[in-house]
């Protein structure tokens, strides 16, 4: 049998309890974001309330500097906060011990949100390109330009298929 390491290891019970001391610190940290962000989806809640129709999602991005998906986590953790049990310590955790209780942890998105959420994947694809393209020779970027531009115009073309046809205009009606 190997004797413990704190008593072959000179100090090693001092680190050993600072490890412990730390981690325990940690703990309530994250205990305290769970109580912070519940407290800032409160606000968000408030305020959305007071904002007109599409100034929330441009409040949060411009004058916050919060991600939208950010926001709704805290939005989750507010509305959900006298759910018990309540014995998460971090944000996600908390998220899944919600959606255990609840069946359903995510917000359905408006239009609004629906529309900045696909801006900022485009902006996020598109910055992606840049990169790629960047560590390219002028040739070899024009050709793979050239190349997702046709695999672009196809699948455009495939969900054009999937949608339905277009009603005909109906013509307006002059009022007497």
């Amino acid at each position: 049998m190997s004797k413990p390491a704190l008593s072959i290891v000179p100090g090693l019970a001092e680190i050993t309890n600072r490890v412990k001391v730390g981690y325990a610190e940690i703990k309530r940290y994250q205990q305290g974001a769970v109580s912070k962000a519940t407290e800032l989806g409160d606000i968000f809640l408030d305020v959305k309330q007071k904002l007109k129709h599409g100034q929330f999602l441009n409040w949060i991005k411009e004058d916050c500097g919060l991600s939208v998906s950010t926001v709704e986590r805290y939005i989750i953790l507010a509305q959900h906060k006298d759910l018990k049990p309540n014995t998460a310590t971090t944000i996600s955790a908390r998220l899944r011990e919600i959606e255990k209780l609840t069946g359903k942890v995510e917000a359905e998105d408006d239009d609004e949100t629906k529309a900045v959420k696909a801006g900022n994947r485009y902006d996020k694809a598109k910055e992606t390109w840049v990169k790629r393209l960047s560590k390219l020779r002028p040739e070899a970027a024009e050709a793979a330009l050239i190349q997702r531009a046709t695999d672009l115009q196809a699948a455009l073309a495939e969900i054009r298929k999937k949608l339905p046809p277009k009603s005909a205009e109906q013509p307006k009606s002059q009022a007497a």
